[in-house]
Order: C-alpha cells, then sequence, then structure tokens
C-alpha cells in the first residue's frame, strides 16, 4: 500500500535537510578544535592563575565552615583543578609551537605555571594523605622543572635580550616555590614529625618567659612553647622534654581565666592544622623568610625586564591581535605574582608564627573554635569539670545552684578567693597513670565511686552499665540520660548543668553516628538505627512527636513499662539497648527517691555531669591519633582540645611529680 503524498513530501524534506544539520555540526566541531588549537595554552595559563587565586581567598573556609559540600565544592574540586590546569599547561607547552612572534611570549610562561604548582601559602595537603604521598609529588617535581627548562634552553638558547634574563629569573623562582611545597608536604608527614620530635630530645629547648598577665602575646607564646608536647602526642612519641612544668603550672592554674586557658588549647590545634595541610613549617623558618622577601623583588626585576623586551621587540609593531592578548595575559600574571608575593610575606610577617619566631611587638593569633559550641557558662562548667576529672584533684568540684534569677555558679572546692586571688588544689597521685605518666582515661568509674550511696549493691548496679564498647554505652546512656531529665522534677533548678549534660550526651551521640572514626571501638551504627527504629515504630505514635511525652512513657513503672513487658529473648536482645536504657533511667529515679526517703543527698544530677564529662575524656583519649590528625583538616573537634589537655596534664604534673621520686622497678 503507497504511503500517503504528505508522509512521502516529509520525508524528502527531511533528505533534502541532512547534509545541512551534518555539516553545521561539523563547522561547530572545526571552531572548537581550532579555538583549541589557538587558544588551549593561554586558557590553561589564565585557568591556573585564576584558581590560584581561588584557593588564596577560600582556603582556609574548610576549617571554619562545617559543610562538607561547601569544603568540598569551594576547596577539594578548585584544588585539583589546579593541579590539573598548570600539569596541562606544562605539558602542552613541551610539544607545542607558534610563530615566532608569539614563541618567546607562550615559552615565557613555563616558568610562571612552575611557579603556579607551588600552590599557595594557605594549603598544600588536602588530606592527610596528601602528607603521605609527598614522594609521588617529588616524582613529578623533577619531570617538571626538566620539562620547563627544556622549553626556555629551546626558546631562548639562541635568543638574546632581556627576555633571556628575566625568563631564567622567573624559573628560579618557579623551582624555589615549587621544592617549597614538596618540602611542606614532606615536613608535615606524621613519620617525619615524628622523628623531628625525637631529634629535638637532646636539643636544648630555649627558655620562654612568660608574663602571666593573660595578653594575646603571651598566650601565644604558650602555645608555642608546649607545641613540641602537642607533635608529641600527635605521633605517639616518647621522647621526654624538659622544662614544660613551669608552662604546665601556667596554663593549668587559675592564673588566666578560663577562657584564656582554653584558647591556648585552641591555639594549638590551629598549630596543629597549620604544619599539616598548609606551608607553615617551612616559611617560618629562615630560608622560608629570605624566600619570600626576595620572591617580590625578584618578580618585579622580571617584569622591568619583560617590559623592556617587549618595548624593544618589532613584535610590538605587529598588529596581531593574538600578540597583544599575550602580552597582556603576561603583564597581568607578572603583576599578579608580585602582588600575591607581597600579600603572602605581609600574611607571614603579621602571623602568630612569626611572633613566636622573632618575638616582636603585638600581634593577635586567628584561633578556630572547634566543632562545638554554647554559651560561655556551659563551656565554663563543661572545662573546670574536665580540669578537676584530667588533673585528679583531692577534692570533688561542688556544683552549687544559686537563685533562678542569676543563674548557676560553679565552683570548685578548694578554690578559695582572696582578694581577688585563686588557689588550685593540688593533683591527686592516688589515681592511676600509665607507663608512660599519661592519665588513664575512664568511663565512667570515677563518676560512679564518687556518687553518694549507701548501698554497695546500687553501685556495683550502675557499674553494668559502663559498657566494654563505649558506643554501646554511649548510646546506652544517652537514651537514659535524656528519659531522667525530662522526667525528674528536681533536674529543672539546675538549668545550667543540665544544658551541659545535653551539650555532652548530643555531641558524642553525633560524633557516634556521623563521626565514628572519632569515637573508639567497633562502628555500632547498626545498633543505634536498630534502637532507633524500634523507638519510632513502637512508642513514637503514642507520643504523637513530643519527646517529653516519649520519656514519660519509658519511664513508667516496670509492670506497666512497654519495654520492659516484652518477654520475648530474642526481641529484647535485638533492642536491648532500648531496654538497658529504660532500665537505668528507671534506677536512677529510684535511687533518687530512695534517698529522699532515706534523709540524705544524692545529686543525680550532677552524677550524669560527671559521666558524660568522663565519657568524653574517654573518647578524647582512646580515639585514634591518625584520625584525630585527619578531622584536623576539617579544622578539629572538640574531642582534640580534650586529648590535647590530658597529654600535657600527663607530662606537666605526673612526670613532674615522678621527677622528685626515685625511680622505683
Amino acid at each position: 500500500m503507497a504511503a500517503p503524498a504528505h508522509y512521502r513530501r516529509m520525508a524528502a524534506a527531511g533528505t533534502d535537510q541532512m547534509p545541512g544539520v551534518g555539516s553545521l555540526i561539523m563547522s561547530g566541531t572545526n571552531a572548537v578544535v581550532q579555538f583549541y588549537c589557538a587558544w588551549a595554552i593561554e586558557v590553561a595559563v589564565v585557568s591556573s592563575f585564576i584558581l590560584q587565586l581561588f584557593l588564596i581567598i577560600f582556603a582556609g573556609i574548610r576549617r571554619r565552615h562545617p559543610s562538607r559540600f561547601l569544603r568540598g565544592a569551594i576547596v577539594w574540586i578548585p584544588y585539583l583543578l589546579a593541579v590539573f590546569s598548570t600539569t596541562f599547561g606544562l605539558g602542552h607547552l613541551s610539544i607545542s609551537s607558534r610563530p615566532p612572534e608569539r614563541q618567546q611570549l607562550v615559552a615565557f610562561w613555563a616558568p610562571l605555571l612552575l611557579l603556579h604548582v607551588g600552590g599557595p601559602d594557605s594549603t598544600t595537603a588536602y588530606t592527610i594523605d596528601d602528607n603521605r604521598l609527598w614522594k609521588r609529588q617529588a616524582f613529578k617535581f623533577l619531570p617538571q622543572v626538566f620539562s620547563t627548562a627544556s622549553v626556555l634552553y629551546k626558546t631562548f638558547s639562541a635568543a638574546g635580550g632581556p627576555m633571556f634574563p628575566a625568563a631564567w629569573l622567573m624559573f628560579a623562582m618557579g623551582v624555589a616555590k615549587y621544592g617549597e611545597r614538596v618540602w611542606a608536604l614532606y615536613q608535615g608527614n606524621l613519620s617525619t614529625i615524628r622523628k623531628a620530635v625525637d631529634g629535638q630530645q637532646e636539643q636544648q629547648q630555649p627558655k620562654v618567659e612568660i608574663k602571666g598577665d593573660g595578653s594575646p602575646q603571651d598566650l601565644l607564646l604558650c602555645a608555642h612553647s608546649q607545641f613540641k608536647v602537642c607533635k608529641g602526642a600527635l605521633v605517639d612519641s616518647s621522647s621526654e622534654f624538659v622544662d614544660t612544668s613551669e608552662l604546665g603550672d601556667t596554663v593549668f592554674s587559675n592564673k588566666w581565666e578560663w577562657e584564656k586557658r582554653w584558647t591556648v588549647f585552641q591555639m594549638e590545634v590551629s598549630l596543629l592544622y597549620d604544619i599539616m595541610y598548609t606551608k607553615a613549617g617551612v616559611i617560618h623558618t629562615w630560608h622560608g623568610y629570605f624566600l619570600r622577601v626576595f620572591s617580590p623583588l625578584a618578580t618585579a626585576a622580571a617584569l622591568l625586564l619583560f617590559h623592556l623586551s617587549t618595548s624593544a621587540s618589532v613584535a610590538m609593531d605587529s598588529d596581531s591581535a593574538a600578540v597583544r592578548v599575550d602580552v597582556g595575559i603576561t603583564y597581568a600574571l607578572l603583576v599578579s605574582a608580585i602582588l600575591l608575593d607581597i600579600a603572602s610575606l605581609v600574611s607571614a610577617a603579621g602571623s602568630g608564627w612569626a611572633y613566636a619566631f622573632l618575638c616582636p611587638a603585638t600581634v593577635q593569633e586567628e584561633v578556630h573554635r572547634p566543632n562545638s559550641s554554647d554559651s560561655s557558662d556551659v563551656m565554663k562548667l563543661v572545662f573546670d569539670e574536665l580540669e578537676r576529672v584530667i588533673l585528679r584533684k583531692k577534692e570533688m568540684t561542688e556544683i552549687k545552684s544559686a537563685a533562678p534569677r542569676s543563674g548557676h555558679d560553679v565552683k570548685p572546692s578548694g578554690e578559695t578567693e582572696q582578694s581577688g586571688t585563686k588557689s588550685r588544689p593540688s593533683p591527686n597521685p592516688s589515681f592511676p597513670t600509665n607507663s608512660v605518666g599519661l592519665i588513664k582515661a575512664e568511663k565512667g568509674q570515677h563518676a560512679v565511686a564518687e556518687l553518694n550511696l549507701k548501698d554497695g549493691r546500687d553501685r556495683k548496679y550502675l557499674q553494668r552499665y559502663i559498657r566494654d564498647e563505649i558506643q554501646e554505652g554511649i548510646l546506652i546512656w544517652h537514651i537514659a540520660t535524656d528519659v531522667y531529665l525530662r522526667t525528674c522534677e528536681g533536674s529543672k533548678k539546675q538549668e545550667t548543668i543540665v544544658r551541659a549534660i545535653k551539650l555532652l550526651s548530643n555531641y558524642l551521640m553525633f560524633l557516634m553516628v556521623e563521626q565514628p572514626t572519632m569515637v573508639p571501638g567497633i562502628d555500632l551504627r547498626k545498633y543505634y538505627t536498630q534502637t532507633y527504629k524500634k523507638l519510632s515504630t513502637n512508642h513514637a505514635g503514642d507520643a504523637n512527636g513530643d519527646p517529653d511525652r516519649l520519656a514519660q512513657i519509658l519511664a513508667q513503672k516496670k509492670s506497666v513499662n512497654p519495654v520492659l513487658k516484652q518477654n520475648d529473648e530474642k526481641q529484647a536482645l535485638r533492642g536491648n539497648a532500648l531496654r538497658l536504657a529504660t532500665k537505668l533511667a528507671l534506677k536512677l529515679a529510684e535511687l533518687k527517691v530512695s534517698a529522699t526517703k532515706k534523709k540524705y543527698k544524692v545529686d543525680m544530677v550532677t552524677f550524669l555531669f560527671y559521666m558524660w564529662v568522663e565519657l568524653l575524656l574517654y573518647v578524647s583519649h582512646r580515639c585514634s591519633r591518625e584520625s584525630h590528625a585527619k578531622k584536623l583538616r576539617e579544622g578539629g573537634e572538640l574531642t582534640t582540645i580534650v586529648w590535647l589537655m590530658a597529654e600535657q596534664a600527663g607530662k606537666f604534673y605526673i612526670d613532674k611529680k615522678l621527677s622528685k621520686e626515685d625511680d622505683v622497678d
């Protein structure tokens, strides 16, 4: 059957139009290819510079912003593209050729690209693996340097004029900057840090005097003076450092307010970030400062020579638009390089590292805040209790609740205030330490031991909930704590302590679920997921989305409690965390009621606070050092600061005491 006439006409029209579509595609493809051949190097060079500038401006965002997506989009992708664009440009220059009037200009970009490969001062490694693979970067360094030298030799060997010394001057600066980056990666490697720390053991450390008035300069000097201890802790070095006890007496005493002491530890975390992920470790040396002083002078000299060369060149008489574009790009790159070198010099000279290195006048160190924050009274409460637990003071901290209108005070017992001065109780030597003098972290045993219980069986019952697996313990105590605080009327009178408890409880749960590498032990997120599903499926509906109502349901007596009424052993084991947490919450309430009836005081809220502080210390102490180091690239965690506190307290106080005693085998 014949096709209708209009179908035949459409088919014929389509056949006639096909060559036109094909030619359009081919012409577009040819245009792209021609543009690539004509301007590929220009695009690579300009892109390389823009990406370097972008990294200089935004590299610091990765330790200030919690969003992984933002860090990846703003830092990681430009970091990779910058390496690719410079490598592509150098490779393309080594095999391409241009007309004589453009060849020298294009070849002059080779050392500028080498300069870009050196990267900005604010970032060298994106992850700890970049430092570990520093040899790979060193192997890339040699062929790229030889490739650049080959391009310059082929182009300028037979040519004279001012362009020749300008090109080789920039080549020298490019090699220096690129080599500095490789050296910074090597210096930021954990094994290199360990070797450096062990090597410092035999060296006499300079004595640093701390005025003690708590000025930014004093805090900075204190942080830098203790930094060798921090590096030793980071790599688990067995080296012993002299003259650290005096600094410990400063930072762990009441000579400074808690905010200033906390700032010192934050500075130490920031310094660890600097040596691992930036060029700080190589910048703040005599050769690093010399390079930053010489670099803008050398680039300015190259700019002057280039200007003389282009002024005397016949190429400038050419009407070629391509030549004018190349000249403009070269001027822009040289001027920008000078400005960036000056900015680098000013930044290095005005940094806290330079103050600690040269000890000039005033400077304010930028301090990174960890990924956990709350109001100052809550953080003061946490900091004071951390000091009490870490330093093992003989006296137990007394947390007193003031009137609701005036808030709640935190004052460790043993602190006396006379004429504006305070005294700090001495550390308790009876608490256990490990073989290298560091304080052993506990999971709540000390908090249970301090709880005022008349019946020893009750104490043993609570100790059963201190689990071998820390993640299981965090989950159980998190649920039990929340249920108890929401159902116990007395807890509402201790608002500040309750806020501190919730801060620590939620923070450790966040680490367990979102950052499991920062929590020691087996990853039990499946355990958490099962518990969450059990709560959501079986009990959330009865609570209508109200957490207080859900807590009331879980806090019911055993005879009517929906969780404890389950007799199926298999089901009970599957929901073990929820079952244990419910029983623990009921036991805490029972102990509180029993103490009230028997007329003795049991401060269960304070006990929970002590428990969570000890759990925080345990997680901080038992987290692997590599996990702490990896997390530094995002600015670090609260656990990293707590870990550094514990490490330094062990060095300052335990070793100080042991040094006064005879060694006993």
